[in-house]
Formats: structure tokens, C-alpha cells, sequence
């Protein structure tokens, strides 16, 4: 069994992203800094439902699958950290 959450509420796509490098979730861009943690999320049935990182191996791909997004920190803890893969 896989263990996956709906992030629908946290969504806001009313931004604009200035780089490629922007957060999934509330589109404003992310400024890497050396030294602290970057966070992505594995989307799954079309998003915006968030696959656990424990479940991975679980979890047979299929159409709805879109893969590794990055999150910014705040988005992160919205979320919740545990549901992140940290790099």
C-alpha cells in the first residue's frame, strides 16, 4: 500500500517564476544556499498528491506520474518534511 497526501490547498499558481529554479507548489523561485537543505516532492496522479518517500519502492509508475519537483522551505514544512526528499 502506498501512502500518498492531496496538497491541492497549498497550491497557488498566480505567480509568475523569474528562474527554472522555482517551488512547485506556490511557484516563487528558490535561491540555493550552500549549506542548507533543497526539498522536492514526488507528484503523482496528475498532482497535486504527494507520494511519502517511504513508499517509493511501493509505488508501480503510471500516466499520472510528474515526477521530482522542487519545493522551497516554506512550501516544506507545509507540507511536511517528512513527506519531502531532502538533498
Amino acid at each position: 500500500m502506498i501512502n500518498s497526501k492531496h496538497v491541492g490547498e497549498l497550491t497557488d499558481y498566480r505567480r509568475e517564476p523569474k528562474t527554472d529554479v522555482h517551488c512547485c507548489i506556490c511557484q516563487r523561485d528558490i535561491k540555493d544556499q550552500p549549506g542548507k537543505p533543497k526539498f522536492s516532492v514526488h507528484l503523482i496522479n496528475g498532482g497535486p498528491t504527494v507520494l511519502h518517500p517511504a513508499s517509493e519502492e511501493a509505488y508501480k509508475a503510471d500516466g499520472g506520474d510528474l515526477g521530482f519537483h522542487r519545493v522551497g522551505p516554506e512550501c516544506a514544512r507545509k507540507i511536511g518534511k517528512d513527506w519531502c526528499h531532502i538533498d
